[in-house]
């Protein structure tokens, strides 16, 4: 899930269980909003997109994940937003990471496998992405074109993904989600901080009791960039002179100084004998 007049340069892009309550996964991207490859599902999706803060409405703020919903006039259509803030020891591995199928399944809330099925450019990708769901629910798919931006202002990297027929023929045993669009954006704060904004509009296809679509909203983006949280820090991804994605200058040695800090500050608060200082 690039601002208008924004301007940008290419990266390479991504190579890219339980109650009825976690329907649908976040596709990574990536994580999804969701629309189909026609003019007027492009201008829905990009509608949803650029709506005003005071057209979403805050679902769940908690543990730093804000979740908002938005009301779509197409009532197949679910759109919501997850937004958090994170330590980014590395802003460069977001990179290396987005290069990682299995790592970005591994924190896709619900997703089970993410295969690429054609790369016209480093930055121009499709991508067959299928979900892992609970009986009675039907595992859905869909086929994702993928395009990558970091913008060359403020390094912002913008992953966007919009689902497309015609790909591949439909998988048995799987219903296919006719309409997906949106992106995950890392957007570089003060180091080591990044604010992860995941944005989606999508119909899942099939029968989804609302209730249940509700539900969805609310878990698919908190429990992405909550297991997100958890992994991007990962010792792995560290320190990879090539990666596609450019850090800030200064990234990571000012986030290496407020690590620093904080546990400088750690120490101060705790003595050895594991009482509080006065």
């Amino acid at each position: 899930m690039v601002p208008g007049g924004e301007s940008v340069k290419h990266i390479p892009a991504i190579h890219v269980t339980g109650l009825l309550t976690s329907l649908l996964p976040v596709l990574a991207l990536m994580t999804m909003l969701v629309l189909p490859a026609s003019a007027s599902a492009g201008a829905r999706a990009d509608a949803d997109a650029a709506a005003p803060a005071s057209d979403w409405q805050l679902i769940t703020d908690r543990d730093n994940i804000q979740v908002f919903r938005r009301e779509n006039d197409h009532s197949r259509m679910r759109s919501f937003r997850g937004v958090t803030v994170m330590p980014v020891e590395d802003f460069a591995a977001i990179g290396a990471q987005l290069n990682d199928y299995g790592f970005i399944a591994s924190w896709m809330h619900m997703v089970s496998e993410i295969t690429e099925i054609d790369r016209r450019t480093h930055q121009d990708r499709d991508i067959h992405v299928t979900t892992f769901l609970p009986w009675p629910v039907s595992n859905r798919d869909v086929m994702l074109h993928i395009k990558l931006l970091q913008s060359s202002d403020d390094h912002t990297v913008n992953v966007r993904y919009q689902a497309q027929e015609g790909v591949k023929p439909p998988v048995p045993g799987y219903v296919r989600m006719p309409e997906m669009t949106g992106h995950l954006r890392f957007e570089p704060l003060t180091a080591p901080d990044v604010r992860i904004t995941f944005e989606v509009v999508v119909d899942p296809g099939g029968y989804i009791p609302a209730w249940l679509g509700n539900v969805i909203l609310r878990d698919i983006p908190y429990f992405s960039l909550q297991r997100l949280g958890r992994m991007i820090n990962q010792p792995a991804y560290q320190g990879m002179e090539d990666s596609p994605v450019l850090a800030p200058p200064g990234w990571r040695d000012a986030s290496q100084s407020a690590a620093r800090a904080r546990s400088g500050q750690s120490a101060k608060n705790i003595n050895y004998g594991g009482g509080r200082t006065r």
